[in-house]
């Protein structure tokens, strides 16, 4: 009886996975369909608290905006093959939105994808998803952002772009941070984490976290709550100029985009 009780959760998380990806198709469709780039975020509702909340709204304004930055990687170096590596890919949803994108627009022999999760499970619903994109080089690994010497294997991993959605509200260093000020943990939070990542990453970092979350209600075990002030505090984590929370430097862009703004 377990494995049968097993093997319908997996069924019904490999539904799940499908029917927010068709979702999210739609919407990326629409969303890149606007000749400005801040049509992504017109209308956004990026409260968590309010009736009218969808994540496939938001996720989709961040996948979308992301395929932008992958469009503008490719154009830049027409050459080259792009890698993308995304941290924390969970079921795939990123990689699929990046790489069906690809596939379309004929440029799917231009970039090789790598997701990274700590989740076996998530892993295996990512790899049959992804079987299906025609043409895609992909490479999944098991792996922990936390863990000892992931910075010297992401690095090895030579990413052109290198993408973080919703993983820094999971990390918490609890050897240092428990009773810290907010801006001590912060500041742990860009040293063990961001600034590793913008070292990685050849031309683009994009990373998005929930903004303003309510720990108590939140069904994905987070242990951090983001502000705008907070993002702003991880915005100072190199010598760039800031735009609420986005951040790009030439001649490499890097940015840190909370959920629903830019």
């Amino acid at each position: 009886m377990p494995a049968v009780e097993e093997k319908s959760a997996a069924g019904v998380m490999r539904t799940c996975t499908r029917n927010t990806q068709t979702l999210l198709d739609a919407g990326i469709e629409a969303s890149l369909a606007g000749s400005a780039q801040d049509d992504l975020w017109l209308n956004v509702n990026p409260n968590t608290r309010d009736k009218g909340f969808t994540h496939t709204d938001l996720f989709r304004r961040i996948f979308a905006e992301q395929i932008r930055l992958m469009e503008h990687a490719i154009q830049d170096d027409p050459h080259r093959e792009q890698v993308i590596v995304d941290l924390g890919c969970g079921r795939g949803h990123g990689l699929l939105s990046l790489s069906r994108y690809a596939a379309k627009c004929g440029l799917i022999d231009r970039v090789r994808f790598v997701g990274i999760d700590n989740s076996e499970s998530d892993l295996a619903i990512c790899c049959e998803m992804l079987a299906g994109v025609p043409g895609i080089s992909v490479d999944l690994l098991k792996d922990d952002v936390s863990s000892k010497g992931f910075a010297d294997r992401l690095r090895r991993l030579h990413p052109d772009i290198l993408l973080s959605n919703h993983v820094l509200e999971h990390v918490w260093a609890e050897d240092v941070e428990s009773g810290w000020p907010i801006s001590q943990r912060l500041d742990v939070l860009k040293q063990r984490y961001l600034h590793p990542w913008l070292f990685a990453a050849r031309k683009v970092l994009s990373i998005s976290v929930p903004l303003d979350d309510v720990l108590e209600t939140s069904i994905s075990d987070h242990v951090r709550v983001f502000t705008m002030s907070d993002l702003a505090h991880l915005g100072e984590s190199r010598p760039v100029p800031s735009d609420h929370a986005a951040c790009t430097a030439r001649p490499r862009l890097r940015r840190v985009l909370p959920q629903g703004f830019r």
